[in-house]
């Protein structure tokens, strides 16, 4: 009897999956790519409307993943960051949990920034191929040709700054099989080359104008208006360049209702010839992996309940079961994480919540409430984090509730982050660092390249200083717990040892999950990049 009911649960588990299971597809969305203080290190950040993905990198083991929350467009926001000593370019693969259907992408990676990347569900999955043959190319040594071939009839092509220059799609039936479309791009060579002189060009006259204002103390002391004016739009001139280039050499293809896949012809040369098979992607039929497909979606759900134990069994019978198909372990392994995490957090906020206890009924002092009731929320926070709910989200409200009256103090330290043949270490303490405070703004890195933009940029509405840091490098903050603002800009204005110190913005939620120490004194200490 009991078999026979084991069995029915496990076959009802397996029919709601296949019911709920959608295809994810992931796309770049460079709207969205943000600067970092990542020592060095490359980032991936992924947005999306679900907050039970689960990601993994397959090609580097020192990876940290990290979720962060809901950012203020209502997205989930997830930080993956590689040492790009380990790769430059990780392969990331990202599922829902409990879910055998996955999208995997690599991401090109750039030291000390985020690329965005969207992920969303769509209904006609696309994938691309690279179909090139060795002998493939083209004979005008003035040209290069990127085709398309699918069997798809509504397939867009969108190449808009190609387009501008010229270029137009040939589209035409393949001679092998009539079925088969060819959309074929036929690029001037020199057009690339031009736009990439350009591009280079314009990079290399902001650096030198750099060097002169920015590298040289003295020199900036004595910049005139016209000087900085010439910086902005030399910075400006090479934004457009950088982005022109970007698009020229972007192709993004798709169809209504599918993914949007992008390829680079950025290494095309002459007479090459690059060629793509555009296809249909079939959901995995979980009829083939059922056993282990089953456990998959039995473990989502337990830990959708939160009762991590029997989910990390779940997903640990998914890995063992004989149908589990081999490319799924990495996958199943991060769930198997995941509740790990989940338990770890879940135990410190229980030990918290139990002092807390303790001290209310034995009449501890306010500042003791407010330590447990503190802790708890911090472990409560990362739990919301790992698996969003409203259990969570309304004892985190209640808990804000008993110390919301008391101001949140931070320590802030700072140290400089020194580069050179051994590496990166910390350096001096830097004194002279004023903290600005963002109200309800969230300023753009190009906002405060200088001097003269930060002071037009700070004029305007939601900017005030709040202090300066003392020759330990320290500065003392008070907050309102109620009205966190946005977040803060470290701007360093003294003159130091090795050169201008870039000015930085950081979220006022990364000061909070990064801070440490007694949570009605947290420390938080930040260490400051050379320009």
């Amino acid at each position: 009897m009991k078999r026979t009911l084991s069995t029915f649960l496990l076959l009802l588990v397996i029919a709601t999956m296949q019911a709920q299971s959608a295809y994810i597809s992931a796309s770049p969305l460079p709207e969205a790519d943000r600067v970092a203080d990542l020592k060095g290190a490359g980032g991936v950040l992924i947005l999306s409307q679900h907050s039970d993905l689960a990601i993994t990198v397959i090609n580097a083991k020192e990876a940290g993943i990290s979720p962060r929350g809901v950012n203020n467009k209502g997205l989930y926001e997830y930080e993956v960051v590689v040492d790009r000593k380990e790769t430059s370019q990780p392969k990331i693969e990202v599922n829902r949990r409990g879910d055998v259907n996955r999208c995997s992408f690599t991401v090109l990676t750039k030291a000390d920034n985020f690329r965005a990347y969207k992920i969303e569900e769509v209904e006609r999955p696309l994938s691309l191929e690279d179909a090139t043959a060795s002998n493939d190319a083209i004979l005008d040594s003035s040209l290069c040709e990127v085709v398309f071939s699918s069997t798809i009839p509504d397939l867009k092509v969108d190449y808009d700054m190609l387009r501008s220059k010229g270029v137009e799609v040939k589209t035409t039936n393949s001679a092998a099989d009539k079925s088969i479309i060819e959309k074929s791009l036929i690029i001037p060579i020199q057009l690339l080359r031009d736009a990439k002189k350009q591009m280079e060009d314009a990079e290399r006259a902001l650096t030198e104008k750099q060097h002169i204002l920015l590298d040289d103390p003295k020199a900036s002391k004595k910049a005139k208006d016209s000087d900085w004016a010439e910086l902005d739009a030399l910075e400006e001139k090479a934004q457009d360049a950088t982005d022109e280039y970007g698009a020229l050499t972007t192709i993004t293809v798709y169809v209504p209702g599918s993914n949007r896949m992008t390829v680079s012809i950025a290494d095309l040369k002459p007479r090459s010839k690059k060629r793509y098979n555009v296809l249909v992607l079939r959901m995995l039929e979980e009829k083939h992996v059922s056993v282990c497909s089953g456990f998959l979606a039995e473990g989502a759900r337990q830990y959708a309940v939160r009762e991590y134990d029997n989910a990390q069994q779940a997903f640990r019978n998914a890995l063992t079961a004989k149908d589990m198909p081999k490319d799924l372990a990495p996958t199943i392994n991060t769930n198997i994480q995941q509740c790990d995490s989940c338990k770890l957090y879940e135990r410190y906020a229980m030990a918290a919540l139990a002092e807390l206890q303790k001290v209310r009924n034995d009449g501890g002092t306010q500042e003791e409430v407010v330590r447990y009731a503190s802790a708890a929320i911090e472990f409560m926070d990362k739990l919301n984090m790992y698996n969003p709910c409203d259990f969570y989200a309304e004892r985190i409200g209640r808990l804000n509730k008993i110390i919301e009256d008391q101001p949140l103090n931070i320590k802030f330290t700072f140290v400089e982050w020194v580069s050179n043949y051994s590496g990166f270490h910390e350096g001096d303490a830097l004194a002279d660092v004023e903290v600005w405070v963002c109200d309800d703004v969230i300023p753009n890195v190009n906002e405060f390249r200088n001097d003269r933009r930060f002071n037009k940029l700070v004029s305007t509405q939601g900017y005030h200083r709040a202090g300066i840091s003392d020759v330990r490098g320290q500065l003392d903050l008070s907050f309102d717990r109620k009205a966190l603002p946005t977040g803060l800009i470290f701007r360093p204005v003294g003159t130091y040892e090795h050169g201008r110190i870039k000015t930085e913005y950081i979220d006022i939620r990364e000061v909070m999950q990064k801070s440490e120490g007694d949570y009605q004194k947290r420390q938080f200490r930040t260490k400051l990049y050379k320009e």
